[in-house]
């Protein structure tokens, strides 16, 4: 490859602001401004825009938050403000069936408090991310998996 821009899933020039990560008040500060957004995950599936327009970005007060379990996860600074992730796999949608597992799950979930939203399976989409939705979605699926799997450090 030629140019870190074809890679799917990296390239899209966002802002890890990694000296951040670290920073309780900074990153608190970011969840207080009014331009931060989240993107929202359920069992690994990222929430999309049904008018196929992207990840659909949430304010930090959006209701469906109260659904999240464990901390947010801080994903970079885009040029609209810092986002961060959210997981609500705990949510039961009402009268659906779970997918059927495999390599790639083909059914959409839609939470009564994301109307015009619903959630899709990552690899159903690389033709249709921007390289920008693409990293956002891939890296806080990436992370939360990390999360769930190592109850500790690398070091302990």
């Amino acid at each position: 490859m030629r140019h870190a821009e074809e890679v799917t899933f990296g390239g899209s020039g966002l802002d890890r602001a990694a000296e951040l990560r670290g920073d309780i008040p900074a990153l608190a500060a970011l969840m207080q401004a009014p331009e931060t957004r989240t993107i929202l995950l359920w069992r690994g599936k990222v929430l999309m825009l049904q008018d196929g327009s992207g990840l659909c970005r949430l304010p930090l007060d959006h209701p469906v938050l109260a659904e999240a379990r464990g901390e947010p996860l801080f994903l970079g600074r885009e040029d609209s403000g810092a986002i961060f992730s959210h997981d609500i796999s705990g949510w039961e949608p009402e009268g659906e069936a779970p997918g059927e597992g495999g390599f790639l799950d083909s059914t959409e979930q839609a939470h009564p408090a994301c109307p015009g939203a619903h959630f899709v399976e990552l690899r159903a989409l690389l033709t249709q991310l921007t390289p920008r939705d693409a990293e956002l979605g891939a890296t806080a699926r990436a992370l939360f998996g990390w999360h769930q799997s190592h109850g500790f450090c690398a070091r302990c």
